[in-house]
C-alpha cells in the first residue's frame, strides 16, 4: 500500500499515520513543515522515505518503523527530537546535515546503524542516543563535544571506532580536548574497545562509564586537574581522594598509594583475583558486583575496610577464596562482609572460603 499526500497540507498530527502495517510507501509534500509526535511511527512495512526540506518533527516520530532501511533527512533541520528511530533495526546508514545541532534522547536506540558521524556543531550527546545499537562499529564525533550522556553507547557490542572528527586510533576510545563528562554506563559493555584516553579537560566521569569493556590500557592527560594513573597501574584515579574509579581487567594489585575502591570500579570486569593492600579503608557500592570470573580476593588490611551500603561483592564466581591476615578471620566473619546487603559470603549459593594468608603470598 502507497500513500501520497498532496501539497499544501503543512501539518500531521500526533498518530497522523500510525501502525499501518502493510503500508510499503510514503510520499510527503513540501509543503510540509511540522510532523507532530508519533507522526509516522510504527509503520512496519515502510522502507524508504523522503522527508521535505523544512520539516520539523516531534518525538518518536519514525519509532519502531522496523525495516526502514534509508531515509533522507531534511536538509534543513536543526534537531533530530527524541526516539526520532527508535527501534529502526533495518537502519544501517544515515547521513545527518551539518545543520544540525542537537539531537534528542534515544534518537538512535536499538537501530541497525553500522557507522555514524555527529555534525560539527552538535556539542551533547544525549543519554540513550545509540543505547544497545549491536551492529555499531564506528562513530565519528566532532571536536565540540562536551559531554557524553548517560548510557549513550551502552551496549554497543560491535563498537570498534569512537573517533574525533574522522581521526583516532582503533580499539580506543578517543576524546576531544574540551570534553567534561562523560555520563553512566555510557560506553557499558563495549567490549571491543581496549584503551582509553582521558583527556585535560575531562574531570566528570560517572560511574560504570566504562564497565564491562575489554578495556586493558589507560592514559590520562598530565594536565588533568581530578584523574591520573598511578605507579604504572591501568585503572583511573581521582587524585584528591586517592580513590580507584576504574580499574582495568589487567589491573588486580592494588598499589598503596589508592586508598579506596570507589562505586562500580571493577563492575563486570573479568577478573580472576584482587589484591588489596592493608591500607584499603574503603570499597564502594557495586565495586565488584557482577565480576562472575573472580575467585580469589586477598584483602591485606587487619581490620576489614568498610564497604558501601549495597552489593559490594555480588554476582561473583560461585566457589572462591576470600585470604585474609593471620588472626584476622573471625573479623572478617564479625564484619559487612559476611552480610547478604553488602557483601558475598552470606550467599547460600556461594561456596567461599575464608583462610589466613600464609608467609610470602
Amino acid at each position: 500500500i502507497s500513500l501520497n499526500i498532496p501539497e499544501g497540507v503543512m501539518t500531521l498530527n500526533p498518530y497522523s499515520i500510525y501502525n499501518c502495517k502493510a503500508l510499503s510507501s510514503v510520499s510527503l509534500p513540501q509543503s510540509l513543515t511540522y510532523g507532530n509526535y508519533d507522526g509516522l511511527s510504527r509503520n512496519t512495512s515502510l522502507k524508504s522515505i523522503i522527508l521535505p526540506d523544512n520539516l520539523v518533527v516531534a518525538n518518536n516520530f519514525m519509532r519502531g518503523c522496523s525495516r526502514l532501511e534509508s531515509v533522507q533527512l531534511p536538509k534543513n533541520l536543526k534537531t533530530i527530537p527524541s526516539n526520532m528511530f527508535s527501534g529502526c533495526s533495518s537502519l544501517k546508514q544515515l547521513t545527518i546535515p551539518e545543520s544540525v545541532t542537537e539531537i534528542g534522547s534515544h534518537a538512535f536506540e536499538y537501530c541497525g546503524l553500522v557507522s555514524l558521524t555527529i555534525p560539527k556543531n552538535v556539542t551533547a550527546i544525549p543519554s540513550y542516543m545509540c543505547s544497545s545499537c549491536s551492529s555499531l562499529e564506528s562513530i565519528s564525533l566532532p571536536s565540540g563535544i562536551r559531554s557524553i550522556g548517560d548510557r549513550a553507547f551502552t551496549l554497543c557490542t560491535s563498537l570498534k571506532s569512537l573517533k574525533v572528527d574522522g581521526s583516532g586510533n582503533e580499539y580506543s576510545l578517543n576524546f576531544p580536548e574540551g570534553i567534561t563528562s562523560i555520563g553512566t554506563s555510557a560506553f557499558y559493555s563495549c567490549n571491543l574497545m581496549t584503551s582509553i584516553h582521558v583527556p585535560s579537560t575531562l574531570t566528570d566521569i560517572k560511574p560504570s562509564a566504562f564497565s564491562a569493556s575489554g578495556i586493558t590500557s589507560v592514559t590520562v592527560s598530565q594536565n588533568n586537574a581530578k584523574y591520573e594513573t598511578r605507579d604504572g597501574f591501568q585503572g583511573i584515579v581521582e587524585k584528591a581522594e586517592d580513590r580507584l574509579i576504574f580499574g582495568c581487567r589487567t589491573a588486580v594489585i592494588v598499589p598503596e598509594s589508592i586508598t579506596q575502591i570507589g562505586e562500580y570500579a571493577y563492575y563486570n570486569i573479568p577478573i580472576d583475583s584482587i589484591d588489596l593492600h592493608e591500607d584499603i579503608s574503603y570499597i564502594g557500592n557495586y565495586a565488584f558486583s557482577e565480576t562472575r570470573t573472580l575467585k580469589t580476593i586477598i584483602s591485606r588490611a587487619p581490620a576489614p575496610p568498610a564497604l558501601g551500603t549495597y552489593n559490594v561483592f555480588t554476582v561473583l564466581a560461585s566457589r572462591g577464596q576470600l585470604k585474609v591476615p593471620a588472626g584476622s578471620v573471625e573479623a572478617y566473619l564479625a564484619s559487612a562482609w559476611m552480610s547478604n546487603s553488602y557483601g558475598f559470603l552470606g550467599y547460600s549459593e556461594y561456596r567461599w572460603s575464608i583462610t589466613e594468608l600464609t608467609a610470602g603470598e
